[in-house]
């Protein structure tokens, strides 16, 4: 995938799951959720420096540890040539490698009436989404919801049901002719039932029914269940991403 290609959707990304607090810092984008995970918490050096490489890694690493977080990148083919092996050379560890797919969407998709769809992020979909997610403390929760009710684009929020339990949710965020999807979660004791692949098509299709014809997701490189329900639904392998970090100690 070209650069600007990758950078598009990498912007797009973050839009979908904001941080609490973002700044900049020489083009760099520096995101902090209070340690809730990699994604709002990490460092995307997008554009080119004008401050010297190994400056602008020793400020940021001040940046985060004031703050008592780990310093984090998120690295793609995209960022500036010799940033990835720098960090290495200072001890950032190499960690969650993921995959970014894009599909383009199809105008066959069948209706799933089994599955519920609401275009805004009401209570009941995000509380549901925090028991499938496992999310324990009261601290994480409370961030997730912040994070959740602030994004600031149109939203697909998907859930499923068997007799009248909660059994998978999804969501669906719209940007710049894309539709990603996010938090696709099915319950384990109802997983290989088709409730992954339902929602996220039910989202591909009410997505298209509103003008929308590409997609894009994250999975991680390890989930290959995940890879191949999305690859069967159409899904290709757009480009790889993975964070360095570097644990505040």
């Amino acid at each position: 995938m070209k650069t600007n290609e990758i950078i598009m959707l990498e912007e797009i990304s973050m839009n979908a799951h904001p941080a609490l607090f973002t700044e900049i810092y020489d083009r760099w984008i520096l995101r902090y959720a209070n340690g809730y995970t990699y994604r709002a918490n990490s460092i995307s050096p997008l554009y080119l420096s004008s401050v010297q490489i190994k400056n602008k890694i020793k400020e940021c690493k001040k940046r985060y540890y004031e703050k008592g977080l780990p310093c984090i990148y998120k690295l793609t083919e995209a960022v500036e040539k010799g940033l990835d092996s720098a960090l290495e050379r200072r001890g950032y560890e190499k960690k969650a490698l993921s995959k970014i797919y894009v599909a383009e969407l199809k105008g066959n998709y069948v209706e799933n009436t089994k599955i519920r769809c609401t275009f805004s992020v009401d209570d009941r979909w995000i509380n549901d989404f925090i028991k499938l997610d496992g999310i324990n403390s009261d601290s994480d929760k409370g961030i997730a919801i912040q994070i959740t009710k602030s994004i600031n684009r149109p939203v697909i929020c998907a859930s499923a049901y068997e007799d009248a339990k909660f059994v998978a949710c999804g969501l669906g965020i719209i940007e710049r002719g894309y539709v990603g999807l996010f938090d696709i979660r099915v319950d384990e004791n109802f997983r290989r039932k088709g409730y992954g692949s339902d929602i996220c098509k039910e989202i591909m299709r009410q997505a298209k029914l509103m003008g929308i014809n590409k997609s894009y997701l994250q999975v991680s490189s390890t989930n290959n269940g995940a890879i191949n329900m999305y690859e069967n639904i159409g899904y290709k392998l757009a480009y790889d991403y993975w964070y360095r970090v570097k644990e505040n100690k």
